[in-house]
């Protein structure tokens, strides 16, 4: 069990995480929520004991064994860039191995400085804790893990030269064999591909500990977490179901704080014409009665204006994506024709054959490092209408949401980037950039400047501003929150041009796409399976049932929380709580049903 206050965390610049109050009870599994910024990382720091730089407090249990698997591989500041994998894999058990020797030494050798009796107990202690990691066999536990992995041929690679996926995958691995009794994950999906988060929720669920995750993937939330803390709106909210109920249940609270908003809202009105009434007959009259009046219903107006209802959002910082354009008078999007792609010495896809009508949702897959942003390269670089492998149609407005800056000059602004698109007043920027979370003061960044979520959002609003009719998405959720990620769904979900996406949101895919192409063994595949039926191959490849299902269910629920969002935008409170009322009962059906 862990227990922190948390009074607040000051980095200089803000608070963060002010009045958080939170229990970890032994055998839960939580998921964190929250928007970007507000501190999820940083409260997971402060849980792991890595953080100790704030007001309040943290309790933990006598020889509990916290775990944090952080977001990014920091393998620099440990010193490790050099390191091989298979020594990166044994770092704890050589470590205790080097203390033993070093004892040993001073054991044979005494000096008088330390007296043999503390010797000895500090070699049970070190010894104790070698033989509880298996230490003597340790580099064969680290080969059999590595390939179990298939990453034996990595052995002796550079940990810092694996792939980003390669690493969240030693890194979880090595984090498990410590048999830690809480597991704090920063969004562990990060970097994986579609097999990859397979395979992740699949080792997760056979963990027996408690576990507390930070993740943006909504599929991993709903399958692993029986708990949900959320840290939209003020404070922490500890929710006792999981994603879905908890989603279920922002909505139903937000149609209850939207009828309380209401009601207020007209009692406020009310007492507004009232003191008006006695504020004239205080003129009129000049009697001190009516002024003693108006001084008590001025100060019953100031209180019930303190303390009304908030009008309500489900969304924190709401996010207004939209996408203006025409669609394409050709009817090609894209043709390849018998199209390789080639890097060095290597062919990372030969004999490639695709075709991408107008209008068409087409998500390209594969595993990492299969080629999939390379094919991206080709395709943005040489395709035009009379490229011979690579066909681009002639009215076909291209643009792409990337994973890198590459191309952009880092150093120009926000502001004079969208000025140099289309000539305007700065006014008419910030008007057009706010729907997407950019405040005044973020015109002035730099391009190398923004975040990563302010980066692809800032690509989103570039592209709806040339009017992109044919968007190539790689990875276009990476860095945004749930709100984020499913507005632009939604946004999507109106767009009348073509898409190319590559995503391993396996929920995202299957709510903007129609079909899938994978790359497989340097080939296009193009089976015309739907990203449903795509992604049920993928799950029984990892032994996983029944995911088909499970994506059907997740579209009827998203459908009907688009529903209830509208409603609350609109003010239609009634109809919110109706749709609210009547998802919360078919989740309270299909949970008994699969009891």
């Amino acid at each position: 069990m862990i227990q922190s206050t948390i009074q607040y965390k000051d980095y200089g610049n803000g608070l963060l995480l002010q009045n958080i109050q939170l229990q970890i009870n032994k055998g839960q599994r939580y998921g964190l929520l929250g928007p970007n910024g507000c501190g999820k990382s940083t409260l997971l720091r402060i849980l792991a004991g890595h953080d100790r730089e704030f007001s309040g407090s943290l309790n933990t249990e006598p020889e509990q064994k916290v775990v944090l698997v952080s977001q990014e591989a920091d393998f620099d500041a440990h010193g490790d860039s050099q390191t091989d994998t298979l020594t990166w894999m044994c770092r704890h058990a050589l470590r205790l191995r080097a203390e033993l020797r070093a004892l040993e030494v001073s054991m044979a050798e005494p000096d008088g400085a330390d007296p043999m009796e503390r010797l000895l107990s500090r070699y049970q202690r070190v010894l104790d804790a070698y033989e509880n990691v298996g230490g003597d066999q340790a580099e064969d536990k680290a080969l059999s893990l590595l390939e179990r992995l298939g990453l034996e041929e990595a052995a002796f690679t550079p940990v810092q030269a694996l792939s980003g996926g390669e690493q969240g995958r030693i890194r979880l691995t090595a984090a498990l064999e410590q048999r830690p009794d809480v597991l704090l994950l920063d969004e562990p999906g990060n970097h994986l591909d579609l097999w990859g988060l397979a395979w992740l929720e699949q080792v997760l669920q056979s963990f027996r500990g408690t576990l507390l995750m930070v993740s943006h993937d909504r599929r991993l939330l709903e399958q692993l977490c029986t708990r949900t803390l959320s840290l939209y709106g003020t404070g922490l909210e500890n929710y006792p179901g999981t994603y879905s109920g908890w989603r279920i249940n922002r909505i139903q609270t937000a149609a209850s704080q939207g009828m309380s908003w209401e009601a207020d809202r007209q009692h406020i009105a009310r007492l507004e014409q009232v003191v008006k009434r006695f504020q004239e007959f205080a003129r009129i009259t000049k009697d001190p009665a009516w002024g003693a009046r108006l001084r008590a219903k001025r100060t019953q107006l100031a209180q019930k204006k303190a303390s009304a209802t908030q009008r309500p959002s489900l969304s924190s910082t709401p996010v207004d994506i939209q996408f203006h354009s025409q669609q394409a008078g050709s009817h090609t999007a894209l043709e390849l024709r018998s199209h390789e792609d080639v890097r060095g010495s290597r062919t990372l896809v030969e004999q490639a054959d695709l075709f991408i009508a107008s209008g068409q949702r087409v998500a390209l897959a594969g595993r990492n490092g299969s080629g999939k942003t390379s094919l991206i390269d080709d395709i943005l670089r040489l395709g035009h209408w009379d490229h011979p492998t690579i066909r681009i149609g002639p009215t076909q407005n291209i643009a792409c949401i990337a994973q890198t800056r590459k191309g952009f000059d880092l150093d120009q602004t926000v502001l004079d980037h969208f000025l140099l698109l289309s000539p305007c007043r700065r006014e008419e920027v910030i008007s057009f950039l706010r729907p997407y979370r950019f405040s005044a003061t973020d015109l002035d960044k730099t391009l190398g400047q923004l975040s990563g979520g302010q980066w692809n959002l800032f690509q989103l609003a570039r592209a709806s501003r040339i009017g992109a009719n044919f968007l190539i998405l790689d990875e276009p959720t990476n860095h945004l929150d749930l709100d984020a990620r499913e507005n632009l769904e939604q946004a999507l979900g109106d767009f009348v041009g073509t898409l190319l996406v590559v995503s391993h949101d396996r929920w995202f895919l299957d709510s903007v796409c129609q079909r899938v192409v994978e790359i497989r063994d340097g080939r296009l595949w193009d089976g015309g399976l739907t990203p449903a039926e795509f992604l049920e191959t993928v799950a029984q490849e990892a032994g996983q049932k029944d995911y088909y299902a499970g994506v059907t269910e997740e579209g009827q629920r998203r459908e009907q929380e688009r529903m209830a969002d509208q409603a609350i935008r609109q003010g239609q409170w009634q109809a919110a709580k109706k749709q609210g009322k009547s998802m919360a009962r078919e989740f309270r059906k299909k949970n008994s049903s699969s009891k």
